[in-house]
């Protein structure tokens, strides 16, 4: 490997990292946002910038504009997951992380429909989604590159 692939393996990681940051500062202000909206607090306690952008969406809105970032955040982390895969192995990942992403995707659907009827399905379906949101995956084919059988 090249050290311009490095490069650009680590600037792609910093970019995912970064997002990861965002996207957790996002989600945790928008879940005060609505814990406040479905009369679960007397207030919010979001950050200040969060509620003046928030300021009179109703607790529908707020639900929606939550799993549109989440999916928002689901394509940009895949995004950068292809690209840190074609970086580190050429195209020789591409239908695995594509099919790993919606596999996982279609799993935490499942599993979240399926929390009516069984509760503790819906815990896992979350966190399947959530490890879609963050750079965990880029980190898993950094680690992968170094396996035996594959070229440093």
């Amino acid at each position: 490997m090249t050290a311009r692939v490095w490069v650009g393996v680590a600037l792609l990681l910093c970019l995912g990292v970064a997002l990861g940051s965002l996207r957790e500062f996002v989600f945790i202000n928008l879940n005060y946002q609505v814990a406040h909206a479905a009369g679960q607090t007397p207030w919010s306690y979001a950050h200040s910038a969060m509620q003046r952008l928030l300021v009179g969406w109703s607790l529908g809105d707020l639900l929606r504009l939550k799993w549109a970032m989440a999916l928002c955040f689901v394509a940009l982390m895949g995004s950068l997951t292809f690209l840190t895969a074609r970086l580190l192995f050429g195209r020789r990942l591409d239908r695995t992380v594509v099919a790993g992403y919606l596999a996982i995707g279609t799993l935490s659907l499942l599993l979240h429909l399926l929390g009516g009827r069984l509760p503790f399905t819906a815990s896992a379906g979350v966190k399947l989604l959530h490890l879609l949101q963050y750079p965990m995956p880029l980190l898993v084919l950094v680690v992968a590159r170094f396996m035996p059988g594959e070229r440093a």
